[in-house]
């Protein structure tokens, strides 16, 4: 039954009514004189429903109450009323089954304060101007804080302390002193449904508009299986929404915004879930997590906020997935001290820090993220280990790309790197590194920069307009790089220096500002199957490496080709280089080298060049159209076999003060000068075909040398040209079709040239100097057989035939000319120039003039002379001795002499003539002439002519002079003659 009241009654009346009336369910207060009560004081202690028409007002009038309604029993409903002054308004301890609704609290101390009770819900009342907290739940469960506006409270708006089961829904919360819910111990034991249709697992709070408070919006201490979704979280003094100490919470779809702290704070709290939130212009972070376990940070809008976008620390498995994150003060999302994190398919841009900073990480993957316009990098990294950096996309960043510092076991895979202000990718100090597939462009320094790393790989990737270095790396041991596009560098593709064990193979590296790739101090390094072409400067640089290896790299246009200096132990092998502007390949100061099958095509210079190296294997290269083929200076034990050298401009191999240097077994074709040494010492020149060239071979100022089996064809100038050299074995080479010398030396000494094949040469074998050797040789078809310039040399059992002009030829002194076979010449067999030589048993066959010397004291010996058509012997000189040479078949003239004490002695002439002689006091003993016109037939005086035989001369002597002395002359003469008159010799 429902009782009325209306505004006579007091305190005691009304609780003596309550008591008394044990069939009310309903006390209704009427507004009947304006609806005022003062100072009601009720102890409700039975089931009742108590409600107050519109207008009425409880009001406290002194200071002697605590609260105007005190509930100590359970299923009490309570509607209606204006509390007003007291110290609170409704006070429910131990009560079951309340509900309060559509009331006002006003100028309260505390506007609801409920303990110890289960089922009570909160509906629909305006809590504001309250001294402490709007309402207190304390030890409850089954709490409904619902479409109540609470506010200006001095304290909390809602305070709950060991709630069990809570919602709070569509509450207005604003403008109280501290914060707006705080609550503490929130748990769950049960699963209902109530009549507002909820689930309760643990708490829900949602759809509340909470602004404006002096503390924090939402505050959740040591709770689980909570949900704050849908509210309006501004303008609060503190943080939006803070989790402490919790489990098994979810915050979602709420607005968080202007708030003087952090957006959202989860601290120590595990199983947490904050997603599909919008978190905006916050003082410090947009969302904070710390200390916690399994972590769900999603679909969040984070804007313009303070400080990072997301903070997380001391963290396990906390994944940030697909949230918008810009406008930041500081990081876009920063994690540290933490392990198991996952941040990807974000989008984040303008944040004025990092995009994504990580410290102290172990195990995380950072994956599909949108990062523009960072303030600093794009990502960063420090002290952590197991890390996946892959498939982000970071453009304008005002500092680096991604940036990793003391991290282990990191991979960084397929991402976009554009236009960062420093270097796309710079990691230092780390070990374990993959670098797999990434694209970087347009990054103001380095595209990749690496220090202090131990294994990496670096794979995949495109790296474009870098404006410095495309890749740079220094103190790195275990290194490779494969399979990357690098080019368009201000500076050079790739720069490592100190690094150890590198492997840098099938890289496209091109249009680079400075070289390709460029090597210092780096050990144990091999260079393999990368195309490098149109850089500025080198192709391949390195400096100071002990173990390099370099194969099979194809190397075009750059200004050079492959340098490398003060290096140990290298190999280059297999490469192919062409139309680099300067050398093809140039090494200087390398210590044990091998060059072997590269192929180097139209260098401007050299296509290779080589000084200061030692112990050097040069095989199977070929190097055609270059200006120079191989330029080696200053170098010793050298091993060049094998190789092709083909249309060099200049010179095919220039030597230079070189020691100890093996050429063998290589083809040499339309070069201009094939072979150019000097100033080197100990070499040897074995096997080699040379054909086509302008040149052949060059020695000057060169020593201890020998030059064997060589095939020289078709040269246009001189096939081998010595010059103040010595010590030099030529032997056993095939010279064939030379336009100049065959063999030319000059000022050059103590040299052998034997057992060597020259045809259709010049001068076959050119010698300017002296003790030289020339025997053995086959020399044939040519202008001029051998020119001896000089003293003290010898030819001997040369075989020289159909030359043009002189045999031999012998300018000089104390020379030698012995056994040599001398046929088919069209002018001397063998002309001499000089004094005291020696010709001994040569054989001179079809020679237009046998033997013609133009000096003294020689000693002409042995030599058989046949078939001459002009004179056999023509000594024009004094002192020399002409003995026991065979003269037949001669034409005209077997032996003339011209000068003054001659000795022609013991020869054997069968000619049309047998001996003349103008001069005096020249001796003609012993010799056997066989003519068929005159014997001997001198003019001069003092002359002897002694024991010769004569026979079938028409006029056997003949002399005219003075004081001559013939006697004991044999012969079967027509006549014999002596005269004192001057006569013609015929």
């Amino acid at each position: 039954m429902t009782y009325d009241i209306d505004e006579t009654y007091d305190s005691d009346s009304i609780n003596v009514l309550i008591s008394e009336k044990l069939d009310m369910t309903d006390l209704y207060f009427k507004n009947t004189v304006g609806g005022i009560y003062n100072d009601i004081v009720l102890d409700i202690d039975r089931s009742i429903n108590i409600s107050g028409a519109v207008g009425v007002v409880l009001n406290l009038s002194n200071d002697f109450a605590d609260c105007a309604f005190n509930l100590m029993a359970d299923n009490i409903n309570i509607t209606g009323f204006t509390f007003n002054g007291y110290d609170t308004g409704i006070s429910a301890n131990s009560v079951n089954n309340l509900k309060i609704y559509n009331n006002t609290f006003n100028n309260l101390s505390t506007g609801i304060e409920i303990i110890n009770s289960d089922n009570v819900s909160i509906l629909n009342n305006i809590i504001k101007n309250i001294e402490n907290n709007g309402v207190n739940i304390v030890d409850s469960k089954k709490f409904n804080l619902i479409s109540n506006s609470i506010n200006n409270t001095g304290g909390y708006g809602a305070l709950l302390d060991n709630i069990d089961v809570l919602n709070i829904k569509n509450n207005n919360i604003s403008h109280n002193e501290n914060d707006a819910i705080y609550g503490e111990s929130l748990k769950s034991s049960t699963v209902i449904f109530d009549e507002y249709g909820f689930i309760f697992t643990n708490y829900n709070i949602t759809g509340n508009n909470i602004t404006d408070n002096n503390g924090n919006g939402i505050v959740i201490a040591q709770s689980n299986n909570g949900n704050i979704n849908n509210n309006t979280i501004k303008n609060n003094n503190g943080e939006g929404i803070t989790i402490d100490n919790s489990t098994k919470n979810n915050i979602t779809n709420n607005i968080i915004e202007g708030n003087d702290g952090t957006g959202v704070t989860l601290s120590q709290s595990n199983n947490g879930n904050i997603n599909n939130n919008t978190i905006k212009n916050n003082r410090y972070d947009g969302i904070s997590v710390d200390s916690s376990y399994i972590t769900n940070v999603n679909n969040n809008t984070i804007d313009g906020n303070e400080g990072n976008g997301i903070s997380a620390s001391d963290v396990t498995i906390f994944n940030a997935n697909e949230n918008n994150i810009k406008n930041g003060g500081s990081d876009g999302i920063d994690i540290s001290s933490s392990k198991g994190i996952g941040v990807n398919n974000n989008v984040l841009e303008k944040n004025k820090g990092d995009g994504i900073h990580l410290s102290k990480i172990y195990s995380g993957t950072v994956k599909s993220n949108n990062i523009s316009n960072s303030g600093n990098d794009g990502i960063t990294a420090e002290n952590s280990h197991e890390l996946v950096f892959s498939d982000n996309n970071l453009k304008n960043t005002e500092n680096k790309g991604i940036n990793a510092d003391n991290t282990n076991n990191t991979n960084v895979y397929r991402n976009n790197i554009e236009n960062s202000g420093d270097a796309g990718i710079s990691i230092s100090s780390s070990n374990n590194i993959d670098i797999l597939n990434n694209t970087l462009a347009n990054n103001r320094n380095t595209g990749i920069f690496l220090e202090d790393i131990n294994n990496l790989e670096i794979s995949g990737s495109t790296i474009k307009n870098s404006e410095y270095n495309g890749i740079e790396g220094s103190n790195i041991v275990n290194i490779k790089i494969n399979n990357n596009l690098i080019n368009n560098s201000t500076n050079n593709a790739l720069y490592l220096s100190y690094c150890e064990n590198i492997n840098i193979s099938t890289n496209t590296i091109s249009y680079n500002g400075n070289d390709g790739i460029d090597l210092e101090e780096s050990n144990k390094t091999s260079i393999q199957n990368n195309i490098l072409s149109k850089n500025i400067l080198q192709g391949i640089l390195t400096s100071f490496i002990q173990d390099l290896n370099i194969t099979g790299n194809i190397l075009n246009n750059n200004n050079g080709g492959i340098e490398t200096t003060d290096s140990n132990n290298v190999k280059i092998t297999e490469n192919t280089l062409d139309n680099n502007r300067e050398d093809g390949i140039s090494l200087n100061s390398i210590k044990n080298l091998v060059i072997a099958s590269n192929t180097v095509t139209n260098t401007k210079l050299n296509a290779m060049s080589l000084q200061y190296v030692t112990n050097i294997l040069f095989k199977s290269n070929i190097l055609k159209s270059n200006k120079i083929g191989l330029e080696l200076k200053d170098s010793n034990n050298t091993i060049i076999k094998n190789n092709t050298f083909e249309g060099s401009i200049d010179t095919a191999i220039s030597l230079e003060t070189t020691n100890n240097t093996n050429m063998s077994s290589n083809l040499l074709k339309i070069n201009k000068l094939v072979v150019d040494i000097y100033d080197s010492q100990k070499f040897n020149i074995l096997g080699n075909t040379l054909e086509n060239n302008s040149y052949g071979i060059s020695l000057s100022g060169s020593k201890n040398a020998n030059i064997k089996n060589n095939l020289i064809n078709n040269i246009t100038h001189y096939g081998l040209d010595l010059s103040d050299s010595k010590k030099i074995n030529i032997s056993s080479n095939s010279l064939n079709n030379i336009k100049g010398d065959g063999i030319a030396s000059h000022s050059s000494d103590n040299n052998l040239i034997f057992n060597n094949t020259i045809k259709n040469s010049k001068i076959t074998i050119n010698i300017e100097g002296d003790s030289n050797i020339v025997k053995n040789n086959y020399l044939r078809n040519s202008t001029e057989g051998i020119d001896l310039w000089g003293d003290k040399n010898k030819a001997y059992n040369n075989t020289i035939s159909k030359m043009q002009k002189d045999g031999i030829s012998v300018i000089g002194q104390d020379n030698t000319v012995n056994k040599n076979k001398i046929s088919n010449v069209k002018r001397y067999g063998i002309s001499l120039y000089d004094n005291y030589n020696e010709v001994i048993s040569n054989k001179l066959i079809y020679v237009y003039k046998g033997l013609f010397v133009y000096s003294d004291e020689n000693y002409i010996s042995s030599n058989t002379i046949k078939n001459s058509k002009f004179n056999s012997i023509f000594i024009k000189g004094s002192n020399n001795l002409i003995n026991y040479n065979k003269i037949f078949g001669n034409s005209k003239l077997g032996l003339r002499i011209q000068g003054y004490y001659n000795i022609v002695n013991k020869n054997n002439i069968i000619s049309k003539n047998g001996i003349q002689g103008i001069g005096n006091g020249n001796e003609i003993k012993t010799n056997e002439i066989k003519t068929n016109k005159w014997g001997i037939y001198l003019k001069g005086d003092t002359n002897q002519i002694t024991k010769n035989t004569i026979k079938k001369a028409k006029i056997g002597i003949k002399t005219n002079g003075y004081k001559n002395k013939l006697e004991k002359t044999t012969s079967n003469l027509k006549t014999t003659e002596s005269v004192s008159q001057e006569e013609t010799i015929p």
